[in-house]
């Protein structure tokens, strides 16, 4: 009667266990739930059925120029209001004003870089020429009065002309001068804020020079100007190609595009004749998040494509455009082709959704870093060969997250950095079959429970140069691979390309993907979300044996991991037990079984180098 008690007892207490699990509902934020009641989001993950996004059209005029290190522009701007509010106000993005003088900056900018900010010389609203006494200047925001209001489904028209002062000395991979007059240009042109049914206008600032990518998606047309013997490489598509390449680099180009093969486009030999007839080059974008370009006039060239849609034969041009002195580009071209493709068809799975994907060598070595922007990477020559090839793939991933899917990264940095970070292991592993010098599993073991780990759901603009890179990349890495192991494989990629389906083109927040993952998987994840993404906390598994032939193990930190014992048998064998971590979803913090005794039993061990945990002291047992 004991035992049929204990029994009862047990099952009762798994039960209300697995019914509080399912119960649990997660904080959502003030805003996000009156988002939901205007039907602008959903508790299913789809996007609401009143879902609205603003967007612009950009037509902008710009010259580069090498002498003075300076950039001038003019823009004109159409504006659409898609939301049912009047706006009264509009903010535009001066990044450049980082290096005025005077700006609070959270980063140290070189004295020789500091300038009297981005010079507007006229900005002119629906005709009407915008005077100081409309304009308010906050760090790198310019919020300006409109004179008149901007309705519900109404646009405005904005003239807007604009110069600045490129950094020569500043070592910044958004913006700035690399080396032989070469140059990378982000972050560049007055921007229009987003404006969205969450928080209405986006007013974070650039003065830490951290914070990433939150833009509308807009339509693009651009002239770039530059010297004679200057090649451009840039977003969007190049109209004009045929007027500005000489015939034997318009002949190599064309080939590049149309094989798998990796193709020469521009060599050392060549400059030995103008390979550009013209200096101003065209180039347009429709529904893309942003816009940037690269320029040198000594670059070598290499380009190849790869079909990545097999029904349509779409291809996608790959390309390389790199100093003669960088020694890792030479060959990159193979590995950003093979990338693509494995995007494109395997992990996640979704068509590279662009028509080129361009890396670009234009941040100094000695810098260590790179950057993405729509269809061109911004990368350095890293003096690690190894981690070199990680950056490279890392930064073409971002095509996906943040750019096809426009993730908010100024406050959820994880949401598109932690894809990058996870699926570039992926393809570095299966692919190119090298492993991170930097096993991100062993970091986040050190680091998990320290004062320094705050919860994953923490807005991005508490990060700091001490642990950015764990919050936007190490942890969220841990996170989505504990997903993955939850899920399946299959299921979490399946998963996964409905999400990307689902909000391509548009913002999701973290709660948007959440119940997305919910709805898909038809399960609710909501006791992993609030584990793993709002609470304080640490991984950690203890291993216990009882009377020689109990196994316990139990789970000391918050963090469910899976388990994986190892029984070592006297005969030199050994047998593993895996359990997925959903069991703890089940049984509490305690999992137990009896050990197979058929066998002399040498020792058991807990875990794996790939399953984090902060205290592998008691993982082992070893028997007398």
């Amino acid at each position: 009667m004991k035992s049929l008690f204990f029994i009862t007892g047990l099952f009762f207490c798994l039960t209300v266990q697995e019914l509080i699990a399912q119960n649990i509902e997660l904080f959502e934020s003030v805003e996000y739930q009156k988002a939901v009641v205007r039907g602008t989001r959903s508790k299913n993950g789809k996007p609401g059925q009143n879902y609205w996004q603003n967007h612009s059209d950009y037509k902008i005029d710009v010259a580069l120029s090498p002498e003075a290190h300076s950039l001038s522009g003019k823009a004109q701007i159409v504006y659409h209001n898609e939301s049912p509010d009047t706006l009264t106000e509009i903010t535009l993005r001066l990044y450049q004003d980082r290096y005025k003088k005077g700006t609070i900056r959270s980063r140290k900018v070189n004295p020789d870089d500091l300038h009297d900010g981005v010079s507007i010389d006229s900005l002119i609203i629906n005709n009407t020429r915008i005077n100081d006494g409309s304009i308010r200047h906050n760090g790198t925001n310019l919020t300006v009065q409109l004179p008149s209001p901007l309705f519900p489904k109404s646009t405005a028209q904005i003239n807007i002309k604009w110069n600045f002062k490129i950094p020569t000395k500043t070592h910044f991979r958004r913006m700035g001068y690399f080396k032989d007059g070469a140059y990378f240009i982000g972050l560049w042109y007055p921007q229009i804020a987003v404006y969205d049914d969450i928080y209405g206008w986006d007013k974070f600032t650039f003065h830490t020079g951290v914070q990433e990518f939150y833009n509308d998606y807009n339509n693009y047309e651009v002239k770039i100007t530059v010297p004679n013997g200057y090649v451009v490489w840039a977003t969007g598509d190049l109209l004009n190609e045929n007027k500005i390449f000489a015939p034997n680099i318009l002949k190599k180009l064309r080939k590049a595009k149309a094989t798998d093969e990796t193709v020469n486009i521009i060599t050392r030999d060549d400059y030995t004749l103008p390979v550009v007839k013209d200096s101003v080059w065209f180039y347009k974008a429709s529904y893309i998040s942003d816009f940037a370009f690269g320029a040198a006039k000594n670059f070598l060239w290499d380009g190849t494509s790869v079909i990545v849609e097999e029904k349509s034969k779409r291809r996608v041009f790959v390309d390389v455009a790199f100093h003669p002195g960088s020694d890792n580009f030479y060959g990159a071209t193979d590995i950003a082709r093979q990338c693509i493709e494995y995007y494109s068809k395997e992990n996640p799975g979704i068509p590279f959704p662009y028509s080129h994907a361009t890396s670009f060598n234009g941040v100094p070595d000695e810098a260590n870093s790179a950057m993405e922007f729509p269809m061109i990477a911004n990368d350095c020559n890293w003096q690690d060969s190894s981690i070199f090839k990680f950056a490279l793939v890392h930064e073409l991933f971002h095509n996906y997250f943040p750019f096809y899917v426009g993730t908010n990264e100024k406050q959820n940095t994880w949401m598109d950095e932690g894809w990058a970070f996870l699926i570039e292991h992926d393809f570095c592993n299966d692919i190119l079959k090298e492993g991170h010098p930097r096993d991100p599993n062993q970091i986040y073991s050190f680091l998990a429970g320290t004062r320094i780990d705050f919860p994953l759901f923490t807005t991005s603009e508490t990060y700091n140069k001490t642990n950015k890179g764990y919050y936007y990349a190490i942890k969220p890495f841990v996170i989505f691979s504990l997903l993955r192991d939850l899920l399946g494989k299959e299921i979490f990629t399946s998963i996964l390309q409905e999400y990307i389906r689902l909000w391509h083109g548009k913002h999701p927040t973290p709660y948007d993907f959440f119940y997305t993952f919910n709805e898909v998987s038809g399960e609710n994840l909501n006791w992993f979300w609030e584990t793993c993404f709002y609470e304080f906390g640490y991984p950690d598994l203890e291993l216990n044996v009882v009377d020689g032939e109990k196994i316990i193990v139990k789970k000391i930190g918050n963090i469910p991991l899976p388990i994986k014992l190892t029984i070592n048998y006297e005969d030199g064998t050994n047998k593993e037990i895996v359990e997925n971590l959903r069991i703890w979803k089940d049984w509490g913090n305690e999992y137990s079984l009896i050990i197979d005794k058929k066998k002399k039993v040498k020792s058991i061990e807990l875990g794996d180098p790939k399953i984090p945990d902060i205290n592998t002291a008691n993982n082992y047992y070893g028997f007398k």
